[in-house]
């Protein structure tokens, strides 16, 4: 099962995303309850700007690390959505943002030091 998870702390979630991650945390203890040998693949697209500190990555990593069978992997940020906001007459909030790629490893090893990888 693959399941995102983009940030931990509700109020910051609710400013960047305009709304509460209670539902979403809700339904992964849920998941997690319900089915205790589910193979379940956290991911995180790592946003620059709000969740691409280790101090976000700790957050969620802590709160993962609960329960079994769990395991985690950050995605580089991208912009394959733009297409959307042009097709929906929006303009695309951060057209010029770029993770750096020293910043992702640091992460990923981050990641590593707690899920062995």
């Amino acid at each position: 099962m693959l399941y995102d998870i983009k940030c931990i702390n509700n109020d910051k979630h609710k400013e960047y995303t305009g709304v509460s991650n209670e539902l979403i945390l809700n339904n992964f203890v849920k998941l997690c309850e319900a089915f205790p040998n589910l193979s379940i693949m956290v991911r995180t697209p790592v946003i620059p700007g709000f969740n691409d500190t280790e101090e976000d990555i700790k957050e969620i990593i802590d709160y993962i690390r609960q329960f079994p069978n769990v395991d985690y992997e950050l995605l580089p940020y991208h912009r394959l959505g733009q297409p959307k906001y042009e097709y929906l007459g929006k303009e695309y909030p951060m057209p010029e943002v770029k993770l750096v790629d020293e910043k992702m490893k640091s992460l990923k090893k981050l990641v590593g030091e707690f899920f062995g990888k």
